[in-house]
């Protein structure tokens, strides 16, 4: 009798655990900053500063993308991952790797399967460059907007 007793406790465990992980922070996920040091020298690559425009740090994009991956998640999970295996190619952190390698890397994950964790990193973090970078007013100073670009025929 103590056998089916114990395998039922085992097995209700066992749910009660699987229904709780879930919640708990995992290992790989961890939000610090040593995670997330290459962020800024990727962001960077995708959207360098120019005569018009500042970089992607200078706008601040990067702050702005870790506080939208937040504490945990499938986005955090996947720029974690994704950071990582970038850091571990040379011999040193990506963030620490001259200019034009860091290129190269970039250039080579923007050409990747989509369904890969270089491919999908590269796309969505390039969405959230352009968009957060193009949200900031700093970005568009260098712009000749000014008035707004109005349709023919329509006052200014």
């Amino acid at each position: 009798m103590t056998a089916p007793s114990l395998e039922r406790r085992r097995a209700l465990l066992v749910m009660l655990s699987a229904g709780v992980a879930p919640l708990l922070p995992h290992a790989g996920m961890a939000s610090g900053s040593q995670d997330l040091a290459s962020l800024g020298a990727v962001l960077d690559i995708v959207f360098p500063s120019d005569a018009l425009c500042p970089s992607a740090t200078e706008l601040g994009v990067d702050a702005m993308i870790r506080e939208a991956l937040g504490p945990q998640g499938p986005l955090l999970q996947l720029f974690t991952l994704a950071l990582g295996w970038m850091d571990g190619i040379a011999d040193r952190p990506f963030h620490e790797l001259p200019t034009a390698q860091r290129t190269e890397i970039v250039a080579a994950m923007a050409t990747s399967d989509f369904n890969e964790i270089p491919g999908r990193f590269y796309h969505i973090a390039r969405a959230l460059t352009l968009e957060f970078a193009y949200a900031a007013p700093e970005a568009l100073g260098g712009l000749p907007l000014h008035p707004a670009p109005q349709p023919e025929g329509y006052a200014p």
